[in-house]
Order: structure tokens, then sequence, then C-alpha cells
């Protein structure tokens, strides 16, 4: 299973852990946990991307001022990950073992994060290839048997969404590089549309930053050195995780 890690290839091993789960519940009826994923970005002349697969506890109250035994919330993993046969999960996940930036009621399974280069209609074009791959393993599990419209008209992808960061202008320029974050995110929203049905999400800078600091990233193992805008997205869908399961 890939963690913070920039090949895409190895974190889709993260779909035998999906099968894992789809196999298990129909052999020993439900896990009580449902297996979900979320893309964000932060647009840019570089963009980062971060993709997260995701275990969550239907009926666990997902709120931004929501708290949760956190005890309870890891002993039902241990006990699903136990019956599938992988007792040490958090730490074949390279994850911590407390649980993953007070996410309430969910806990990372895998992350990907990359930073998309190239020229804008590259970076959103590698971004919705991703996105098309991992929506293509979710739809071979009978997780996701469900009503169409149960997940913003997609029933591949999770209740986080699929999101970029929103650009709000403070300053009075004209200048290609400030406003390449509004090129990508107007391809982005566009491609989302054309070649899923999906409305893309959005969220505040500020909240990402706010809630999901490098302090408490370093602090959950989950902090990515190098450019911000790998670490904004990864805040963005760890955000989207704690607000919406």
């Amino acid at each position: 299973m890939s963690t913070n890690s920039s090949d895409f290839k190895a974190f889709l091993i993260a779909s035998d852990l999906i099968n894992r789960f789809d196999r298990s519940s129909r052999v020993f009826g439900p896990l009580e946990v449902e297996i979900h994923w979320t893309a964000w970005m932060d647009p840019g002349v570089h963009t980062g991307f971060a993709m997260v697969v995701y275990a969550s506890i239907p009926g666990v109250e997902t709120s931004d001022s929501a708290t949760a035994d956190r005890d309870v919330v890891e002993k039902h993993y241990r006990d699903a990950m136990t019956r599938i046969g992988i007792a040490g999960w958090h730490a074949e996940a390279g994850l911590p073992g407390q649980g993953t930036c007070d996410l309430v009621g969910s806990t990372v399974l895998a992350i990907h994060h990359e930073l998309l280069t190239g020229d804008e209609v590259q970076q959103v074009r590698t971004a919705v290839g991703r996105i098309r791959q991992l929506g293509a393993i979710f739809a071979e599990t009978t997780s996701w048997d469900m009503p169409f419209d149960a997940y913003d008209n997609d029933p591949h992808l999770g209740l986080a969404g699929i999101g970029a960061e929103s650009f709000i202008n403070l300053r009075n320029e004209r200048d290609a590089a400030y406003l390449s974050p509004v090129r990508v995110r107007s391809m982005f929203q566009y491609a989302l549309d054309d070649e899923f049905g999906v409305i893309m999400d959005s969220q505040q800078p500020g909240d990402a930053k706010t809630s999901f600091s490098d302090i408490r990233m370093k602090a959950a193992g989950l902090y990515v050195p190098g450019p911000d805008h790998v670490r904004d997205a990864l805040a963005h869908a760890l955000l989207a995780i704690r607000r919406n399961g």
C-alpha cells in the first residue's frame, strides 16, 4: 500500500484492500466499515493534487465540531482488518496507530499526492486520468452497489467529493501566472462535469491551512515536504473527509 508517494501505480495497490473488504463482507457479513475516496487539487502554474482512500463507520457524525471516541473508532477498524487478514494494517499502511488528524469517524487507508507540471491542459488531463482509474477500481466493488444519485451523481465517488481550492483575487493583476489557478480550476470543473457528471466542490485556502496545519500534519505522520501546493491539496482532502465523511 502506498502512502506519501508520487507513484500512482503503487497507490492503486490499495485496490487489493478494497477487494479484500468486499470479499470479507460477503463471507462474514457487514463489517460496519465503508471505504470511500476523495480527490482534491490546489491549482496554479504547478498544481498540487492529492487522492485519499479512507474508511468510515456509518452513523458516526462528521462535522467540524463533532467529536468521537477514538478508541471505539479504532476498535472497529482493528476488528475489520483482523477479519480480512490484515492484523497490523496501520503499520502496513505506514500510518500512525492513533488515528489520523482528528477525522472523527474516518481513518486514512492510502494516500497519493503529486505535483502536476507541464502546461495547464496537461495538468487537468493527468488529474482526470487519475480519477478515472481510481473510480474504475471502486466500480468493481459491491460496496458501491447503491442508488445512482447516492454520491453526487456518481456511484463510484465517496462522500468527500472531488474539489479544488477556491481562488479569490485580492490584487489588481493580469499576469498569466497569477491567474493560472483560475484557468486550471475552470478546466477541471468542466472536465468533471463532462466526464463524470460530477459537480466540483470548493474550499477556502484558509480553512484547510487552519484545520490541517504543518504542525498537525507532522504529528499525524502525513506531512509532505516540498512545494506547499501538494501539502495544501492533501489538507483540502482531509478537511473534506472531516466535513462530509
